[in-house]
């Protein structure tokens, strides 16, 4: 595995501890995962106990218009999925994919108006 990729914890915990503003943290830390892994997406959605929702709140690849007004339950989608197991979740291609052994859910739940132009999901 790449150097940059093994001390990528290590920088996160350095913007961690580096910033006192949130919304910065977070949008650094999407911005240094989607470079070290060559991803298109990368998003961090905050759990909002009082309404059992996941809010996005930063994001690289969606049009950040969206943050904040991008609410999913934990029911759905991907970042539902982490959140319901506890576990991280690997799909190549959320759009296409079925999880064995779990009931069928909506796994994508990119909508168009959160798309910006440089990205599109596979069909």
């Amino acid at each position: 595995m790449p150097r940059q990729k093994l001390h990528l914890l290590e920088d996160i915990c350095r913007v961690i501890t580096g910033s006192r503003d949130t919304r910065k943290t977070l949008d650094t830390i999407v911005e240094l995962v989607a470079d070290r892994f060559s991803i298109d997406v990368c998003s961090v959605y905050i759990f909002d106990a009082e309404r059992n929702h996941l809010v996005l709140t930063a994001t690289v690849g969606l049009n950040r218009a969206a943050i904040g007004s991008v609410r999913m339950h934990i029911s759905e989608g991907l970042s539902g999925l982490v959140l319901e197991t506890m576990a991280p979740v690997f799909v190549r291609n959320p759009s296409t994919c079925l999880l064995s052994g779990r009931p069928r859910r909506p796994l994508s739940m990119v909508t168009p108006s959160s798309l910006q132009p440089t990205y599109r999901p596979s069909n």
